[in-house]
């Protein structure tokens, strides 16, 4: 019963270990378009008209 707990212990920290390395990357990712902030917003911009 032991292995079990330890595996699930293993497997958390690999899940953690995962989401460092994407989040690492992403931020990466988002350092390189830093140029062009305003690609993603732009899309749906003319689906929905500004509220003012």
């Amino acid at each position: 019963m032991h292995h079990s707990h330890e595996g699930v212990e293993s497997l958390a920290e690999m899940i953690a270990r995962l989401v460092c390395d994407y989040e690492a990357r992403q931020a990466a990712e988002g350092q390189k378009k830093s140029a062009t902030p305003a690609a993603l917003p732009l899309p749906l911009s003319p689906h929905s008209p500004p509220r003012t």
